[in-house]
């Protein structure tokens, strides 16, 4: 039904976390993985049979069925940001109004930590709030609000963090 509107409409189809959709076909022979298979060969039948543009986004490639690379004609991989990138993604999306105190160091936090631009923006956001919080802070966001974000990003998303990843900072992060 929906290729069916979009051909109607003329519109792009974007398909967010695509990997859950065009998810690899298994043979564990249980019946929900059948289920799950048949949907996929239907999902195949339309993509190939849309004259349409589709677009679709995952960070989980390899989970995506084979067979729908065999379907598309351009595969866009945005790699990892470097550092130069990392910074500018701190520079371009801390808000321009947001009063910074002297103390931040956001090259530090750019060679530092690895993050995509979604992370990035996660941090900038919880040391926002950090900072609005803290009673110390004289209304600014300072480098260590930027380093306790950071360390929750790194909880959150499961990765292992030491001491030693926050030098000098360490201590203003409880570490």
């Amino acid at each position: 039904m929906i290729f069916r509107e979009a051909k109607k409409c003329n519109v792009v189809l974007f398909f967010d976390e695509c990997d859950t959709l065009f998810a690899k076909r298994s043979d564990d022979g249980g019946s929900n993985q059948s289920s799950n298979n048949n949907k996929t060969a239907l999902l195949l039948q339309e993509v190939e049979a849309y004259d349409g543009v589709s677009v679709l986004a995952t960070n989980y490639k390899h989970n995506i069925d084979p067979a729908f690379f065999r379907r598309m004609k351009y595969i866009v991989e945005f790699q990892f940001p470097d550092v130069d990138t990392r910074e500018m993604l701190w520079t371009t999306t801390i808000p321009k109004g947001t009063p910074l105190a002297d103390d931040v160091d956001i090259r530090f936090l750019a060679e530092k930590f690895e993050f995509v631009g979604g992370n990035i923006k996660n941090c900038i956001l919880n040391a926002a709030f950090l900072a609005a919080a803290d009673p110390q802070a004289e209304g600014k966001v300072h480098m260590k609000h930027y380093l306790l974000a950071v360390k929750y990003e790194f909880v959150k998303v499961g990765k292992v963090f030491t001491r030693s990843d926050f030098e000098p900072y360490a201590a203003d992060v409880g570490l």
